[in-house]
């Protein structure tokens, strides 16, 4: 064994685990190395010294704090855009919140508007009208004498010495009040 005393840049350590002194030859093997030398326990020539690993854990404890510091940058982004996302939130709340308001308001302002103008057109002819809700069926029969007669839904029978319906202005029943709905046999229309 060398006198050489052993210090960080003289030991050598293998990729299996094996520490070994560069200043003690039997630590060493020489069978079939290129080099000259190999691990005696796996046959590798190439080794680090401990002054090297010391500088890749120094480097790798460097790029541990980067990483640390990242991941706090990384956590307090999140933050932030998790603020901002709940604020977003509590914005779109107040606005649906106010739109459902608006909405409720028109909707109570349009009930109220229909209710206005139904108590209007209570007692008019055309609130009348209105309140019969409906039709009445007209259905043209054969002319009688070269009258256009017609049998109404409402039980009335009408004749129209010239012309018809529409030549006549007839636009309500003259008897129930209500529209009339002219039906021919060659067609069905709505008199309206």
């Amino acid at each position: 064994m060398s006198e050489e005393r052993m210090n960080i840049t003289t030991v050598d350590v293998c990729p299996c685990g094996l520490v070994m002194h560069q200043g003690d030859e039997d630590d060493y093997d020489t069978g079939g190395a290129e080099s000259g030398i190999c691990c005696p326990d796996c046959g590798n020539e190439k080794f680090t010294t401990v002054q090297q690993l010391q500088a890749e854990l120094h480097t790798t404890a460097k790029q541990i704090g980067w990483l640390k510091g990242d991941k706090a940058r990384l956590s307090k982004s999140i933050q932030v855009r998790d603020n901002a996302i709940t604020a977003l939130i509590e914005v779109h709340e107040a606005e649906l919140a106010t739109a459902n308001a608006e909405n409720e308001h028109l909707c109570n302002t349009i009930d109220a508007t229909r209710q206005d103008m139904a108590d209007m057109r209570a007692g008019t002819p055309e609130g009348k009208l209105l309140e019969a809700k409906g039709t009445c069926t007209w259905r043209f029969r054969e002319p009688f004498d070269g009258d256009e007669a017609w049998d109404a839904e409402c039980g009335a029978t009408w004749t129209f010495i010239e012309g018809g319906l529409k030549d006549n202005g007839a636009v309500f029943c003259l008897k129930c009040g209500r529209l009339i709905k002219e039906i021919r046999p060659d067609k069905e229309s709505d008199h309206e």
